[in-house]
């Protein structure tokens, strides 16, 4: 028997369809986009406490009385996610100058075969 090599007519996987891996990403990424629909006003509560800082208290172990009470710092990164999410993440440019000025123009990185 002779062996066939190239493309073969209805070999392989449908085009325009989506490989395992992916549908298992989509799937998660669903299961967490319907938690977080189910969940958003716990979740936005436990942001705003850690932005504004948590009081920790611990019971003692004989359960009579407190053993430790002290209160987490306020969380920079909790309300950084909060702004970035309700007004839009800040714009970030870079500005190059020189000596104060703008360059303009483009700049040009000659080839290997122009420089020898």
């Amino acid at each position: 028997m002779a062996w066939k090599g190239g493309v073969q007519p209805g070999a392989g996987r449908p085009k325009g369809s989506l490989n395992k891996l992916t549908i298992s990403r989509l799937e998660m990424k669903h299961a967490v986009h319907e938690y977080v629909k189910e969940n958003i006003n716990e979740i936005l509560g436990a942001l705003f406490e850690r932005t504004k800082g948590i009081k920790v208290i611990k019971p003692s172990k004989n359960g009579e009385g407190i053993d430790e009470a002290f209160t987490l710092p306020p969380d920079s990164s909790s309300a950084r996610l909060l702004l970035e999410h309700a007004l839009g993440k800040p714009d970030q440019s870079v500005d190059l100058t020189s000596d104060n000025e703008k360059i303009e123009g483009v700049l040009y990185y000659p080839k290997k075969e122009d420089v020898e």
